[in-house]
């Protein structure tokens, strides 16, 4: 029978207590654990939470749609997170996978920055109106982004979106090739739901109460381009999250 060292077991269990008050293994005032566990649940349909999702009658411009896609030619980025594997969305730890980056609002240029802020700021104009508040136009990388999903396997697992509580989000999109994937989410009652967009046509909803994604793509040569606005009620609230801080970051720079 093999007798346990119990002075060596609370020896250790000491130390993780002492390393978790003095908040050596803290990543933005949270423990690394803790938060990675709330980072996975966000994976993870959530009953309680209570969906809310409209579908605008207001669209983008041929213009703005030529605009966006411009911008987002123009950008030279490679060896995103997003790229790296196609098995990445399945792990537990969520997120999207493309061979092609995804774009996001530092990468972009300031005179982009500016022709992406005026369409952000005409649509939230009628979104505000379909809320009744003040909207305005995030402060953190997700102000605006795009994601280029291409090619067989590309996917955005389900998930509720990670930031502030009182964020909305705007999604069009702006260029498609080939059968593309439709953008999906659940009601209330649990039921999942696909809607297929026409092109310049988009969607208003919070990420935070709303399981959606992007359902694994099978058409080798398809292009599915989005591009998506943050709102938010109030800029003085500001949470950190692996995605907020993360995202638009390289593998060297996320290890």
């Amino acid at each position: 029978m093999v007798k346990l060292n119990l002075q060596v077991n609370i020896s250790l269990i000491l130390l993780f207590i002492f390393i978790d008050i003095i908040g050596l293994l803290d990543i933005w005032n949270e423990n690394i654990y803790r938060r990675m566990i709330h980072h996975m649940q966000s994976c993870l349909y959530n009953k309680n939470k209570i969906p809310w999702i409209l579908f605008p009658n207001i669209n983008l411009s041929n213009n703005e749609m030529k605009i966006i896609k411009e911008c987002s030619d123009n950008i030279k980025k490679y060896n995103s997170v997003n790229t790296v594997s196609s098995l990445i969305p399945y792990t537990g730890l969520g997120g999207h996978y493309s061979k092609k980056s995804s774009i996001y609002y530092n990468d972009l240029d300031e005179n982009s920055k500016k022709k992406m802020d005026k369409i952000g700021n005409r649509l939230k104009k009628e979104f505000e109106k379909n809320i009744s508040q003040k909207l305005y136009l995030g402060n953190s990388n997700f102000r605006c982004c795009i994601l280029r999903y291409e090619g067989i396997d590309s996917v955005f697992n389900f998930h509720y979106d990670t930031e502030e509580k009182n964020c909305y989000r705007a999604i069009y999109l702006f260029h498609k090739k080939g059968n593309i994937s439709p953008f999906c989410y659940f009601d209330k009652n649990g039921i999942k739901h696909k809607k297929y967009l026409n092109k310049g046509e988009g969607l208003f909803f919070k990420g935070t109460t709303t399981y959606h994604g992007v359902e694994e793509n099978d058409d080798p040569d398809s292009e599915r381009y989005i591009v998506g606005w943050q709102y938010s009620t109030d800029l003085s609230i500001k949470t950190k999250s692996f995605c907020s801080e993360l995202r638009d970051k390289n593998i060297l720079n996320v290890l």
